[in-house]
């Protein structure tokens, strides 16, 4: 008898465990979002949406507010955002007339992110690309984001890639990192993992750059 009970038990423990995995897997499949967007005409409002949602972990910066659809040579907004993590691959490639990508480059240079009493700056990077490198992320929360500057061809090529495995993500060859390593820069910043866009306090808590101000 006792052990016909035990035996009850453990069957109706299973059913649960079941039910509650059958549970969490629907809502899952029914909360799975996934975007695929090449029209550059939705440049703007899709950068926009990303600045503002708290699932992306950047401020994207470095990415120009506005560009001439007419010399936008790739543009590609990826995203698949499930229950528990959102990954997201933001990607721009310009080819600027002269004037144009020395203002860009000076423009890029200046970005910063302030918060309360400090100011986080965005890197140069003269190796780990084709190109020399202006990064805001690199390797923060399996997060890259980063602008490549092609001085001859007067091109410039903006990523941001969040949680994505490269070779998923369509970037043409000459943009994506050489390793994964952090590169040698014009400044020693001695950062593994770094992100202009969180600050850390001594409890090792992180804060968005809108969260603090």
């Amino acid at each position: 008898m006792e052990g016909s009970r035990v035996k009850n038990i453990i069957v109706i423990a299973a059913c649960l465990v079941l039910g509650v995995v059958f549970v969490v897997a629907s809502f899952m499949v029914l909360n799975f979002k996934k975007e695929d967007h090449t029209n550059i005409e939705e440049y703007s409002s899709n950068l926009t949406k990303l600045i503002e949602s708290q699932d992306v972990r950047s401020g994207l910066k470095i990415f120009p507010t506005e560009v001439n659809k007419d010399k936008v040579k790739e543009f590609k907004y990826y995203s698949e955002d499930d229950l528990f993590v959102g990954s997201y691959l933001y990607y721009l490639v310009v080819d600027y007339d002269k004037d144009e990508f020395n203002a860009e480059v000076e423009r890029i240079k200046s970005v910063n992110q302030p918060f309360r009493d400090i100011v986080k700056n965005i890197f140069f990077a003269k190796t780990g690309f084709k190109y020399p490198a202006y990064i805001t992320i690199w390797d923060g929360n399996g997060t890259y984001e980063y602008a490549l500057v092609d001085e001859e061809n007067t091109t410039i090529a903006y990523v941001l890639n969040q949680l994505f495995d490269w070779k998923d993500t369509d970037i043409a060859e000459e943009y994506l990192p050489k390793d994964y390593s952090v590169p040698s820069t014009s400044k020693d910043t001695g950062k593994d993992g770094y992100s202009m866009y969180y600050v850390y306090d001594e409890f090792g808590t992180g804060y968005r750059f809108d969260e603090l101000h």
